[in-house]
């Protein structure tokens, strides 16, 4: 398999394999500049189930904040084609690059997150210390937590996301976890209406794939609901622990209890 292709008919083991293998090399460049306190894999290939089609996520964490002449040293570096500089964005306490190793759309995209020592600490503050649901500084956490570290030292951070607020676990819940009107599903069965229904089930579906398989938040507040001691997501997306049926029924009272 060429550097930077994501390979037909390759396992999704081989898959993560291939992707750490270029991780480790890309920390490795972002380990030169004194600067870069860490840099952690995040996304699919963090948490180990990267396949041909994955992309490969990056948050590397510097002292202060990077400028331009460092975001692209690695990847003038690597030879990467496609180079593209996102700014500063403050909803986010970060900056963040893409570029492609191999030909641009057959070779493996790879997406670079930039945080200072001060942004990675305040972009956790939000979700862990004011309880604010963001999506984008969820996967944040969420990438502490699951990413595998590839250089560095990021434990300041990671350490902060062993465990998952009550109160937060509430405010994702009302915000991330509610469907409405799923019982509409009836109505269109008796009206015959097979376009409605699909239509539904494909609102559902993407709720539940966009909330709960993707960034799991959801799942693990309620998953916190029933056993204080949860952790934040690990391994494989959408495969949190089984509880038992008892268990299940009480968390479901105590998330209606926190979400009122």
């Amino acid at each position: 398999m060429a550097s930077g292709d994501p390979g037909r008919g390759v396992r999704p083991s081989e898959s993560v394999a291939a992707r750490l293998d270029v991780a480790r090399r890309l920390a490795d460049a972002h380990a030169a500049d004194s600067a870069v306190l860490g840099v952690l894999c995040a996304g699919s290939t963090g948490r180990g189930d990267a396949d041909r089609w994955s992309d490969l996520e990056l948050l590397t964490v510097w002292s202060t904040s990077p400028d331009d002449r460092q975001r692209r040293r690695v990847a003038d570096a690597v030879g990467a084609s496609v180079v593209r500089l996102f700014a500063y964005d403050p909803a986010e306490f970060g900056s963040a690059d893409d570029f492609w190793l191999g030909e641009p759309g057959r070779g493996l995209l790879v997406e670079v997150g930039h945080a200072s020592a001060a942004d990675a600490t305040a972009a956790l503050d939000r979700p862990l210390v004011d309880a604010e649901p963001d999506i984008s500084l969820l996967t944040v956490a969420s990438a502490y937590a699951s990413g595998q570290l590839m250089c560095g030292d990021l434990s300041t951070w990671r350490d902060r996301v062993r465990s998952y607020p009550p109160d937060l676990a509430a405010a994702v819940i009302r915000r991330h976890g509610q469907i409405d009107n799923f019982w509409r599903w009836q109505m269109y069965v008796e009206r015959r209406d097979p376009h409605g229904l699909r239509t539904r089930f494909a609102r559902v579906a993407r709720a539940v794939s966009t909330h709960i398989v993707r960034a799991q938040w959801p799942l693990l507040a309620r998953r916190q609901m029933a056993d204080p001691d949860a952790r934040w997501p690990s391994g494989r997306a959408g495969r949190p622990g089984r509880a038992s049926r008892r268990g299940r029924h009480d968390a479901a009272g105590r998330c209606r209890e926190r979400a009122r």
